[in-house]
């Protein structure tokens, strides 16, 4: 089982209240993006940088008014 807690970076008050109204949505297509990853895609640190590169990415699109510019994790191990 996968747990994580993040902050999402974004770039008006409007996406950080989108964010906050899509939570729910957003936990589950960050837990799917790492849910299918094995253990050696997140090997060494360019790899982890490509893989959060392509969630920033996929979250962005989700996320209509404004730009998300990071994610961060405060937390992040599974079970």
């Amino acid at each position: 089982m996968l747990n994580f807690s993040l902050n999402l970076l974004v770039s008006t008050k409007a996406a950080a209240s989108e964010f906050n109204s899509k939570r729910a949505l957003i936990r589950e297509a960050i837990y799917l993006h790492y849910n299918r990853l094995a253990p050696s895609d997140l090997a060494t640190p360019g790899r982890r940088e490509r893989i959060r590169r392509r969630l920033v990415a996929k979250l962005d699109r989700e996320i209509v008014h404004g730009k998300v510019k990071g994610i961060i994790f405060q937390e992040f191990y599974t079970r």
